[in-house]
């Protein structure tokens, strides 16, 4: 897994050097750029009009329950998985369910490999573990993640989950976090 990020992070940097290089040569803006609608320009990711997903997220049972709403996901399947999981994060609508992690865990990065593993990372800037909580609870928010990004993509067939930038062998102590995670069907109920 360390090495997918390291090369991520490594073209990115690559990249940034090479914008950095043009511009120290004087390449400057031409006012009249010519453009070739015969060459296809690759698209940066666009917003689509909301699609129907669903979410699922932990009720009181120790089950996860999913949530349909309507949401606006980006196109490719790192903005579709960033999209997913940045509502999930933001917590259900219902008030019979639960938000699985307080405002101060955010997404940091998400990419998708070439084989469908979705690399996922959870950021703390206060913690540098994952947040304490019984096995039910940490159940719940591996495969409430897990399951909202498997189930509503047609690309992702597993995700690897990281927190601060690490693959854990456990996420909190209780859940094996060490290999690729898959949908969770067993932990879902219909209704809270």
């Amino acid at each position: 897994m360390r090495s997918h990020v390291d090369r991520r992070r490594g073209f990115t940097l690559i990249l940034l050097l090479l914008s950095g290089w043009v511009g120290a040569c004087g390449g400057q803006p031409d006012d009249n750029p010519v453009v070739d609608d015969s060459v296809e320009q690759e698209s940066l990711p666009t917003e689509r009009e909301s699609t129907e997903v669903t979410l699922y997220f932990p009720g009181e049972s120790g089950r996860l329950y999913p949530e349909v709403r309507s949401l606006q996901l980006m196109d490719g399947a790192e903005g579709r998985t960033t999209a997913l999981v940045q509502a999930f994060l933001d917590g259900p609508r219902s008030e019979a369910l639960a938000r699985p992690f307080d405002e101060t865990i955010r997404l940091g990065s998400v990419y998708v490999a070439a084989d469908g593993v979705a690399f996922v990372d959870l950021v703390s800037a206060e913690s540098p573990n994952p947040p304490p909580s019984g096995s039910r609870l940490e159940l719940q928010r591996v495969f409430g993640l897990v399951n909202s990004v498997v189930d509503n993509s047609e690309v992702v067939r597993g995700v690897v989950l990281l927190w601060n930038g690490r693959q854990r062998p456990a996420f909190s102590g209780h859940v094996d976090t060490g290999h690729v995670l898959t949908m969770n069907h067993g932990l879902v109920s219909k209704t809270p």
